[in-house]
């Protein structure tokens, strides 16, 4: 991909990181501009946040729907940053990012833009954990690029389709994946028990949402992503 970073590194540090500064970068590419995060240190984690079609790395720390809310999910660039380095994303057209939209245009497209992410900042190889629509671009990069990807947390999928995600992919997919299931009508949770019932490779965690299970949450998926680090 052309082009170079505009990178800005902010002076302060933002609240639940133990160290490392926030690097707030603008990944210019053809047809395309995408805005990330960078927290924390370790082996790499590519987030792909909550939000539909508006997912962006703002709504880790506030919920889609209210910005006066704190979401019942762990803000991992926070959260896991203590242990790996965490990077936050805005899809493009969603947030601060911003690519052109052709017919031709699909769940490919998302999965090069986050595969020149993460060439441009130099991981080879990383983990992926998704919120709603982020289940689709986990599995997507998993597909598309299997060698890549060490490990996967699927947090409130959307849902299987022939033209997101196919059930075909999901009962071959060998890379290791933990799910948190959803329980609500955009997250169904039968999308859930089919991926559950269909991967191979899969560990479930019922209980996970909300001030409750919160802590074991992080320690959850922080050990799950630890035990799959090359």
């Amino acid at each position: 991909m052309n082009g170079s970073p505009l990178s800005r590194v902010l002076g302060h540090r933002a609240r639940g990181l133990s160290r490392g500064p926030i690097i707030v970068t603008f990944r210019r590419q053809v047809h395309a501009a995408s805005r990330h995060e960078v927290h924390g240190s370790g082996f790499p984690l590519l987030l792909f946040a909550p939000g539909g079609l508006r997912s962006q790395l703002a709504y880790w720390r506030h919920s889609p729907s209210n910005p006066d809310a704190a979401p019942p999910w762990m803000n991992p660039m926070a959260d896991l940053a203590s242990r790996f380095t965490v990077i936050g994303m805005d899809q493009r057209n969603a947030g601060n990012s911003r690519g052109s939209v052709t017919e031709t245009h699909g769940w490919h497209t998302y999965a090069s833009d986050h595969l020149a992410l993460m060439d441009h900042l130099g991981h080879r190889r990383f983990h992926v954990l998704g919120g709603c629509i982020g289940g689709s671009y986990c599995f997507t990069l998993c597909e598309m690029a299997p060698e890549r990807v060490a490990g996967a947390v699927l947090q409130n999928p959307i849902g299987l389709h022939e033209n997101r995600v196919s059930r075909r992919f999901v009962s071959k997919c060998s890379t290791p994946l933990l799910l948190q299931p959803g329980t609500d009508k955009p997250h169904p949770a039968a999308t859930s028990a089919e991926i559950e019932k269909l991967a191979p490779n899969l560990e479930v965690q019922k209980d996970w949402r909300g001030p409750t299970h919160l802590a074991e949450s992080i320690r959850r998926v922080g050990d799950f992503l630890t035990k799959h680090t090359p």
